[in-house]
């Protein structure tokens, strides 16, 4: 089960990855360079569940990663607004309940699959 699980948060990953190129492009939403790495604004270690919620998500450059979360987080608020951080902050309080196991990584591909299709339209 774990290999299994393993696999699919992988596979998950990628899409993830893809999608957020598509989504986001390919600048650092903080300051515009060239970006690095997508990452998790409330971190997937503690966050799990927001792993694939693309409100958790950005595109960053090395230089701005390199930033304390809080202040990514302001940053992103100024770009994205307070209902952005408020909906988030909410997700990340109400969904700790969400069991991470086989069933929702295959729940979660198929949502970034049909995601990943919308896009490519």
């Amino acid at each position: 089960m774990y290999n299994e699980q393993t696999q699919l948060r992988k596979k998950a990953d990628v899409l993830t990855w893809n999608i957020a190129i598509q989504k986001m492009g390919l600048d650092c939403e903080i300051c515009g360079n060239p970006m690095d790495d997508v990452h998790h604004i409330f971190p997937k270690g503690q966050y799990p569940y927001l792993r694939y919620d693309f409100d958790n998500l950005t595109n960053i450059c090395r230089k701005c990663h390199e930033m304390p979360d809080r202040e990514i987080l302001d940053e992103l608020e100024k770009k994205r607004g307070k209902m952005w951080r408020k909906r988030l902050e909410k997700k990340a309080k109400n969904l700790s309940h969400i069991r991470i196991n086989v069933s929702w990584y295959e729940y979660n591909i198929k949502r970034l699959e049909y995601m990943g299709r919308c896009l490519n339209m």
